[in-house]
């Protein structure tokens, strides 16, 4: 998990360095963006979603870093918190209950 974890965000590092610092023609910087925006989704599915779980670490501190991830993208963990664990799951599938 550990070693996912590193490669994701030394992706998402590497490709908004490479996005910012290196790109000089739009080609390269659409290529970039679709990556980037890859990488994210990458951060959001599997290091945000296991952590606010709390299913990344036995560590609770852990699963909280890892879920403030979303804060990283510009969402907030703590409202994601709130509708998917809370709301989400007290009321799976109920019609007019689940926001999801």
């Amino acid at each position: 998990m550990y070693l996912k974890t590193a490669i994701i965000l030394l992706a998402f590092v590497g490709l908004y360095a490479g996005l910012v610092f290196v790109a000089a023609t739009w080609w390269q910087g659409l290529g970039l963006a679709v990556l980037l925006g890859l990488a994210m989704a990458a951060i959001g599915f599997n290091i945000e979603h296991d952590g606010g779980h709390q299913a990344y670490s036995n560590n609770p501190r852990i699963n909280r870093l890892m879920a403030m991830t979303m804060d990283l993208l510009g969402a907030s963990s703590y409202v994601w918190h709130w509708k998917h664990d809370v709301t989400h799951h007290t009321y799976v599938n109920i019609t007019g209950h689940d926001v999801d």
